[in-house]
């Protein structure tokens, strides 16, 4: 029988969920979501097979798209029921979100203008140029629009700035500095730093602007993420839920904000297995982004990405295919030559996710076009790139194509010793992988010495009784049986034996 050990993977993208510095908020800083990174994160959530499955737990972090966030999204948002721009029914979802883009730009260099006037003094200037903001604004999405009413929040910001006494002005350029260390220790993964600088500037912001600010609204949702980073995820659900109150009612539930903070609270839960609650809060994200975006936008694509992800974790394979199945074809409408990166990252899930559930007919081209998309753009040595090369080579080992898969499977096992060293789990799971394949090829001499290297560095980093080797172990056992080491093979199978009946008593406890 053969078997294949399996890198999984799950592409989470968190809706918009940062807005920038306080001064450069989701509402001050243009009238619109200044729409941070996607906090894309690659969880491994099983295998494919019932002989278990190895995997490389890497994170993208909170990696910046360079379009902007939301998916290369703009913070403005396309014609959808909360009032948008008045398009041509005849302009394709590209046309529509380019000219999205290039009218951001232009309302961004003004915000950009105004914030300059205001620290250089010049009120006037700056408060004619929030005034031009709302006025385009208006104009383009329709005045009673939620665009609208943001550059309307950003103008009476804006005023309220300019009009803050001296002390009252050293209290707002406190909040501002403790909101960017708390952003850059966030950056280093100086957790509990990044938390007492948001707190700091929490406390300050509810002083200056009330508890019900949506600038308030945005310090604690930071502060929420930094938790769940952190793995404290009882504390991230209580204040993303008050982050998500407070823009309920501070800026509405047709406001890309609120819909950051439902999309956020079901990613906690799926990180936290909560599965249930988190298909709801992702089922009610996506309702909510439709309303915000329409069903057109990139933001909405991010939604159902969100869901397919969950379902891929919770082994539903045929509702993860089905919602993933849209997010590829969202994004390549939205790209329109299926170019884009994000595009990419869409096809990589789905490819995935046919690898996991043995799809393999369909997971080769899948994963095949993913690479030909994304390594132009992140290479072959990125972390995507490291665990889709995997994917492809195990999926190529399903289909007999074993050439391929070896030359995959070296590259990807160099790319890990580079980068982790040879002491590693990821360099010992990627040795793995070659001696399976070596197995299923009955070459039982050449699989040996890397599932014997495995079983040995499993042991010296979790210890004879570690749950990770009872696979390699099995692998360990088959490879004697079949090169006439009988009595050795008994010897291990004897060890896998009593390693399986430990690991049940563990889970029944």
């Amino acid at each position: 029988m053969k078997r294949f050990w399996l890198l999984s993977c799950a592409l989470i993208l968190v809706v918009g969920c940062s807005g920038g510095d306080e001064t450069d908020s989701q509402t001050e800083a243009s009238g619109g979501s200044s729409r941070q990174s996607n906090n894309t994160d690659v969880q491994p959530s099983g295998d494919a097979s019932d002989s278990g499955g190895t995997s490389v737990a890497v994170s993208e972090g909170n990696s910046r798209d360079a379009a902007g966030g939301g998916g290369g999204s703009s913070p403005w948002g396309t014609g959808n029921a909360a009032g948008g721009a008045t398009t041509d029914t005849s302009e394709s979802a590209a046309d529509t979100a380019k000219r999205e883009r290039d009218f951001t730009l232009s309302i961004a260099h003004l915000s950009t203008s105004a914030q300059e006037h205001v620290r250089r003094g010049y009120f006037d200037a700056a408060i004619q140029a929030r005034q031009e903001i709302a006025q385009k604004v208006a104009a383009f999405y329709g005045a009673d629009s939620w665009q609208a009413r943001n550059a309307k929040l950003a103008l009476d910001h804006t005023t309220r700035v300019i009009q803050l006494s001296p002390e009252q002005k050293l209290t707002y350029e406190a909040i501002n500095e403790h909101d960017a260390t708390g952003q850059s220790q966030t950056r280093l993964g100086r957790h509990d730093d990044a938390i007492g600088q948001f707190r700091l500037a929490t406390t300050l912001a509810t002083q200056l602007w009330g508890a019900g600010s949506h600038v308030v609204g945005n310090l604690v949702h930071k502060e929420a993420l930094v938790h769940q980073a952190k793995g404290s995820y009882a504390a991230a659900e209580r204040l993303f839920i008050q982050a998500m109150d407070v823009r309920r009612r501070s800026l509405g539930e047709t406001h890309p904000d609120y819909s950051t903070s439902i999309n956020a609270l079901g990613v906690l839960y799926h990180r936290w297995g909560q599965h249930e609650k988190a298909e709801q809060a992702l089922k009610d994200a996506i309702e909510n982004v439709r309303q915000v975006w329409g069903g057109t936008h990139a933001e909405y694509a991010t939604a159902i990405n969100n869901l397919g992800m969950l379902y891929n974790s919770m082994r539903r394979f045929d509702d993860a295919v089905t919602q993933l199945q849209k997010v590829v074809e969202l994004r390549r409408a939205l790209t329109g030559d299926g170019g884009d990166t994000l595009y990419g990252h869409a096809m990589f899930n789905l490819g995935s996710v046919y690898y996991q559930s043995q799809r393999f007919d369909e997971a080769v081209p899948a994963l095949e076009e993913a690479l030909t998309v994304l390594e132009p753009a992140i290479g072959r040595e990125h972390d995507i790139a490291v665990m889709l090369l995997n994917n492809l080579a195990m999926s190529y080992m399903a289909k007999q194509r074993y050439e391929e898969s070896e030359k995959l499977l070296l590259e990807v096992s160099n790319v890990l010793k580079k980068r982790f060293g040879e002491q590693t789990i990821e360099f010992a799971q990627a040795q793995h992988n070659i001696g399976v394949l070596y197995i299923n090829q009955e070459r039982f001499a050449e699989a040996e010495p890397f599932v014997l290297a495995t079983v040995q560095l499993k042991e010296q980093l979790g210890g004879r009784n570690s749950p990770g080797l009872l696979i390699p172990l099995k692998d360990l056992a088959t490879i004697l049986r079949n090169t006439n080491r009988t009595a050795e093979a008994d010897q291990i199978s004897a060890r896998v034996e009593a390693l399986a009946a430990r690991q049940e008593t563990t889970i029944r406890r």
